[in-house]
């Protein structure tokens, strides 16, 4: 078989959909192909992680990853709204349990903000507002913009 292309992506998964879909918006006169050798788009990793559109506070202040993982939750969630594709806002906890894990909670935060994700740290007496069964030592983190979507209906949406 014989392939004329300007660009090859080996993998239907998010990543190749991904790049292949930002390739075609800033050039549409390309021609660019995903390969993929399973039957169907998603089969490896792409459909099989668990859905969650992280928010970004845990990765070093100015790394690619933090940078990303902010874009991201934000990209993913304008195309789920595009493709009317559910994101279900859960948010996200992070608790402590003693003095030494309350410090690194805090350094959490400060990274989170270092990295401008929406993030809260909140006091003891809150938690029950957000999980009544969780237990934590003073504060806790509140990280509004981590939710749950559904990989493979991503991927249609790709």
């Amino acid at each position: 078989m014989s392939l004329n292309c300007d660009v090859l992506i080996a993998g239907g998964g998010v990543v190749g959909l991904a790049v292949g879909k930002e390739l075609l918006v800033s050039n549409p006169k390309l021609k660019v192909v995903v390969i993929e050798k399973e039957r169907t788009l998603g089969f490896h990793a792409s459909g099989r992680n668990s859905g969650v559109l992280h928010a970004g506070f845990y990765y070093s202040p100015d790394s690619l990853k933090a940078k990303f993982c902010r874009e991201g939750n934000r990209e993913l969630r304008e195309l789920c709204q595009r493709h009317s594709i559910p994101v279900i806002n859960t948010g996200k906890i992070v608790v402590a349990k003693n003095n030494t894990e309350l410090n690194e909670l805090e350094k959490l935060y400060l990274r989170g903000l270092q990295n401008d994700v929406k993030i809260e740290l909140l006091e003891e007496k809150q938690l029950k507002e957000y999980e009544p069964y969780a237990r934590t030592h003073e504060r806790f983190l509140w990280s509004p913009t981590t939710g749950v979507s559904d990989p493979h209906a991503v991927i249609a949406g790709l």
